[in-house]
C-alpha cells in the first residue's frame, strides 16, 4: 500500500475569537434542534472535548463536524444557525393546472 496517496484530514479547531461559549449558548437556544447540535459541537470543542469524543457523545459523523468548523472558522457564529431552504415554487398556477389535467 502506497502511504503517499493516503490522505490525512487536517485536525481542525474552532477559531475562539469567532464566539465565547455563552454566545454559542445563546444561539443554540434561540435556533432550531439542528442549530442547537452544531453549536453545542463547538462549545464541546472550545471547552477541550477531542473531535471523536464530540462525535460520539452528539451522535454526528466526522464529516458534519469538520463542515460546522469549517463554516465556524469562516463566518463566525452566524454560519452555524440552520437556514429555511426555498421552496420550490410551482410552474402552473390555479386556471392553468386545471385547464391542463
Amino acid at each position: 500500500m502506497r502511504h503517499d496517496l493516503i490522505m490525512v484530514r487536517q485536525r481542525l479547531e474552532p477559531n475562539v475569537e469567532n464566539a465565547t461559549i455563552s454566545e454559542l449558548k445563546e444561539t443554540a437556544r434561540v435556533g432550531t434542534s439542528q442549530t442547537a447540535l452544531r453549536c453545542t459541537a463547538i462549545q464541546f470543542l472550545l471547552a477541550g472535548t477531542t473531535c471523536q469524543q464530540v462525535c460520539h457523545d452528539l451522535k454526528v459523523t466526522d464529516r458534519a463536524l469538520h463542515k460546522w468548523i469549517n463554516a465556524f472558522n469562516h463566518c463566525g457564529i452566524y454560519e452555524l444557525i440552520v437556514k429555511k431552504r426555498p421552496r420550490q415554487t410551482r410552474i402552473l398556477e390555479g386556471q392553468k393546472a386545471q385547464e391542463l389535467l
